[in-house]
C-alpha cells in the first residue's frame, strides 16, 4: 500500500511539473490490418481496416499518453463444416468482425529529437472491444441424390456464436515524420486478445468444431495494422 501511495504521488507531481508545456491534441488514424485465429496451425491472415480518432496529452518530455476511439473491422477464417449431416457442407468460410475498440496507451519518445524530421516511438498499452456484429460468408454444397449438387453464396449473422467482449495487450512502433509542416505519424502495430472469442469448453457450437480441432479450444483474435495518424487540434 505505501509503494502504491508513493507510485500515485509521484505520478501527480510529475503531472504537476509537466503541466506548463502540457497540452491536449486531437488527431485521426486509419490503416489495414491482416487477422488471424491464433493456436495450434500458423497464422492464417485475413484483410481488414480500421479508422477513427486519436487523443494525445504529455505526461513527460519523453512520454505521452494516448487513447484511441477506433472503429475495427477484422476477419478470420473458418474450416468447412457440415450440417444436416453431410448432405449440405459450407466451403470458404470466412467470418468478418465489426469492432469499436478503446485502446489506451503510453507512447516512448526521445527528447533530443523532439524537433528532428523523423521521431521514433514505441507504443504499449491495452485495450476494450466490443463486437458490434460478426457476419459470416460461404458458399453453401447441397448435395442432391441422384442430382449432383447446387452450390451458391451466402452469408447469416454470427454475432451469437462469440462473446462480443474483447480485451487485450498492444505494442507498436512509430515514425513521426514531418511533412509540410505537420507530423505524420507512420505505425506498425501488433494487437492480441487475451479472452478468446470462442470458447469450446464453456459453450459447444457445431459450425465451429473443425475450427477448434485445428486452432484449439480457445480460439484468440491476434491482428497486425499499418496505419498513418497525424494530429488535427491541440488544446
Amino acid at each position: 500500500m505505501k509503494l502504491f501511495r508513493t507510485i500515485l504521488f509521484s505520478a501527480g507531481i510529475l503531472l504537476l511539473a509537466q503541466n506548463a508545456y502540457s497540452q491536449l491534441s486531437v488527431g485521426v488514424r486509419g490503416g489495414v490490418n491482416i487477422t488471424s485465429f491464433t493456436g495450434k496451425e500458423p497464422f492464417d491472415p485475413f484483410p481488414g481496416y480500421d479508422a477513427g480518432l486519436v487523443l494525445q496529452y504529455p505526461l513527460a518530455s519523453f512520454l505521452t499518453a494516448r487513447a484511441e476511439l477506433l472503429y475495427v473491422q477484422q476477419g478470420t477464417l473458418l474450416a468447412d463444416y457440415f450440417l444436416a449431416g453431410d448432405m449440405i457442407e459450407r466451403t470458404g468460410v470466412r467470418v468478418a468482425f465489426h469492432n469499436a475498440h478503446v485502446p489506451v496507451l503510453l507512447e516512448f519518445g526521445i527528447p533530443a529529437l523532439k524537433e528532428s524530421g523523423v521521431r521514433p516511438k514505441l507504443l504499449f498499452g491495452g485495450f476494450y472491444g466490443y463486437t458490434i456484429q460478426a457476419q459470416e460468408h460461404y458458399n453453401t454444397v447441397i448435395q442432391l441424390s441422384g442430382l449432383g449438387s447446387v452450390q451458391y453464396a451466402g452469408n447469416s449473422d454470427f454475432t451469437s456464436f462469440i462473446d462480443q467482449h474483447q480485451y487485450g495487450f498492444v505494442g507498436a512502433l512509430a515514425f513521426d515524420v514531418k511533412m509540410g509542416g505537420r507530423y505524420v505519424s507512420i505505425e506498425t502495430r501488433y494487437t492480441a486478445n487475451i479472452n478468446p472469442v470462442a470458447d469450446r469448453r464453456k459453450s459447444e457450437v457445431p459450425r465451429l468444431a473443425p475450427t477448434h480441432e485445428e486452432r484449439g479450444d480457445k480460439l484468440r483474435i491476434s491482428t497486425f495494422s499499418l496505419s498513418l495518424a497525424t494530429s488535427l487540434y491541440n488544446f
